[in-house]
């Protein structure tokens, strides 16, 4: 998604109980109100206020479960300014009237009653059937496209021969992003198919298989914007009669890539939405998990109160793992802190093994340890399904979720960073032989402009907030620099320079997705 709707998305979050309005975000996002709703609508698919309006009623909805505040005060908590006007929309966005959603309708919390497992098997087979839809959308498109470029790979016969060894490599990687897609795909599939395994406490494979789907789309999204990019850099060395017929593939490649883009923006977006529900509902998931196996080791230890004195060594080892299972809070849970703990009970278990082996009678009093493990191994096995950013959540909350989205965000800018000078290094040495001094010079002056570039986006991922905006700047004034350099660059070289044209136009595109550009209220 466009790093200002992501920054956008974040100022609608810490300012949902304000009044919010197209002008006041737009505004705080530097864009025209026309341009920020169209590119907001475009990558959120859905318009600026209808989603402001979804996300205070979804808050609203988590206030009614989790508060004893009044309906009005909730209405009125949201920028509603009646009680009537809160329950057209609410009923309007839930199909229940905000009285009857606190008392029948609670997805945050567990359901009890046959009517809210209902409603609530109905609410996440939803929004999994839309994932699947989704995607199912992509990876079709994905094969049609690689089968439209073998199809049209060989329609100019004069420029072809230069190009079947590479629009078949292009058309190969692209099938197998569909590929890679598809294996995505199954679990989620499968958990659709589960009936008993879509309830309002999402399960664990289900949670875990929507944020390996996000992880995936991510993945297959890079790749297309990296065949995307190489697509048209080749097509932009090509001879000038070949371009047009060449393009008619590259726009395919282009119209796929933003699909994908555009696919994973959906599906963030939706994410995000259920962040706290997912998060609050694995904590609790986490700490019963636990708490099951605090219960088994409490039981053998009890067992082992009756063993003669000569096992209370091995009681004492027991009791010790409860404790610190007992009084451990769940943000210091690890898969590791687990399999530390086997260890140490396996130890146990082993010398328990030992004492059996010469008093066999005695077998029944310790066979609650291997109990205690094999509970203790399924909860590490729990843990160690879950991805780092949801056991993070446990912790962090929202503010470091958003912190992590930040470090993200210039991780990824300085990996495009470094893309685009690995390629104008390239572009560089083709054209060492038609080019003068002069130009070699401004060549390498772009080179350190864009390793400057790269360590500013670097020290960004662990800058405080405060920081990042001035640092957003600086790196989108060196970018202008390269962008005015290549370009003098290519009008330079005339027919030979394409190549450093369009890296060019992708070092500005660079420059405007970081929101900084000069004149990029215009743009």
């Amino acid at each position: 998604m466009d790093n200002t709707v992501f920054r956008s998305l974040e100022v609608i979050e810490e300012n949902i109980r304000e009044k919010l309005t197209v002008e006041t975000i737009s505004e705080a996002m530097h864009f025209s109100k026309y341009h920020f709703q169209r590119m907001f609508k475009e990558a959120a698919g859905d318009s600026v206020m209808r989603y402001v309006t979804r996300r205070r009623l979804t808050l609203a909805a988590a206030d009614l479960i989790e508060t004893d505040d009044g309906i009005l005060e909730i209405a009125l908590r949201y920028g509603y300014d009646s009680h009537e006007g809160f329950i057209r929309s609410f009923k309007a966005y839930t199909g229940v009237t905000p009285k009857e959603y606190r008392k029948y309708y609670s997805y945050i919390g567990t359901p009890t009653t046959k009517a809210e497992k209902e409603k609530s098997a109905m609410l996440y087979s939803k929004s999994t059937d839309e994932m699947i839809c989704e995607l199912n959308g992509l990876i079709v498109e994905a094969r049609e496209t690689a089968a439209f470029i073998r199809k049209n790979k060989d329609n100019d016969s004069q420029a072809s021969a230069c190009y079947l060894d590479f629009w078949e490599y292009i058309a190969n990687q692209t099938d197998k992003m569909a590929e890679t897609l598809t294996e995505a795909l199954k679990p989620i599939a499968e958990t659709a198919n589960c009936p008993d395994k879509v309830t309002a406490v999402i399960k664990t494979d289900e949670i875990t298989a929507r944020f390996i789907i996000i992880k995936n789309i991510d993945k297959a999204v890079f790749q297309l914007n990296t065949i995307d990019f190489q697509t048209e850099l080749t097509i932009s060395r090509a001879k000038p009669e070949h371009r047009n017929k060449l393009n008619n593939i590259g726009s395919r490649l282009t119209a796929l890539s933003h699909k994908a883009s555009i696919t994973y923006a959906k599906m963030t977006v939706f994410l995000g939405g259920l962040s706290k529900m997912i998060f609050e509902d694995m904590k609790n998931t986490a700490r019963e998990s636990i708490d099951r196996a605090v219960q088994k080791g409490r039981e053998a230890a009890t067992a082992l109160s009756h063993t003669p004195a000569s096992y209370s060594y091995i009681k004492e080892g027991v009791e010790e793992i409860v404790n610190e299972l007992d009084f451990l809070p769940i943000e210091n849970v690890s898969a590791d802190f687990f399999n530390s703990i086997i260890d140490r009970l396996n130890i146990i278990d082993f010398s328990a093994e030992m004492d059996i082996l010469r008093n066999p009678s005695d077998k029944h009093l310790l066979k609650g340890i291997g109990e205690f493990k094999e509970q203790l191994m399924q909860t590490a096995d729990f843990f160690d399904a879950l991805t780092e950013e949801i056991i993070n959540s446990f912790d962090s909350g929202k503010k470091a979720f958003i912190s992590r989205s930040e470090r993200k965000k210039y991780g990824d800018t300085a990996l495009k960073e470094k893309i685009l000078l690995f390629y104008l290094k390239g572009e560089a040495q083709k054209l060492d032989k038609l080019m003068t001094n002069e130009q070699k010079a401004a060549f390498n002056k772009i080179f350190e402009d864009m390793n400057i570039a790269v360590r500013l986006a670097n020290y960004s991922k662990y800058s405080g907030s405060d920081s990042l905006l001035n640092v957003e700047k600086e790196i989108a004034k060196y970018m202008e620099k390269v962008y005015s350099q290549l370009t003098a660059i290519k009008t330079d070289l005339g027919d030979y320079g394409s190549a450093v044209g369009f890296l060019a136009e992708e070092v500005k595109k660079h420059g405007i997705f970081l929101g900084s550009w000069e004149g990029v209220k215009n743009y």
